[in-house]
């Protein structure tokens, strides 16, 4: 899959599901990747908003990175985070009990 533009849909989804950063999971990489910047899941949550707030465009892709996501559609942002550079994948994934969340797939230094 080559990357595109998100769909409009699929960008308010991800900014209602950014609102509540409680809810948002993250992968170990991303947990690590946060910390190592002084970030945390409030910090990517309220960049990925900034973001969406500010129209500028998120790219959906597939991931080919970590196994048990593999194929699945990610979205792809590159804000500045407390003067940081980013480059921040998050999922959109369904849990039967609990509904959609949203999961930070990967957020570290953008070159």
């Amino acid at each position: 899959m080559a990357q595109k533009t998100a769909d409009p849909e699929t960008v308010r989804l991800i900014y209602r599901l950014a609102a509540a950063p409680e809810e948002v999971q993250h992968t170990a990489s991303a947990y690590w990747s946060m910390v190592s910047y002084g970030l945390t899941k409030y910090d990517v949550c309220g960049a990925i908003r900034a973001w969406i707030d500010a129209d500028k465009p998120i790219m959906e892709d597939a991931t080919r990175e970590v196994d048990e996501h593999m194929g699945n559609a990610i979205y792809i942002i590159k804000p500045t985070v407390k003067g940081q550079n980013l480059y921040v994948k998050v999922g959109v994934y369904q849990e039967p009990e609990t509904g959609e969340y949203l999961l930070i797939i990967s957020a570290h230094g953008a070159f």
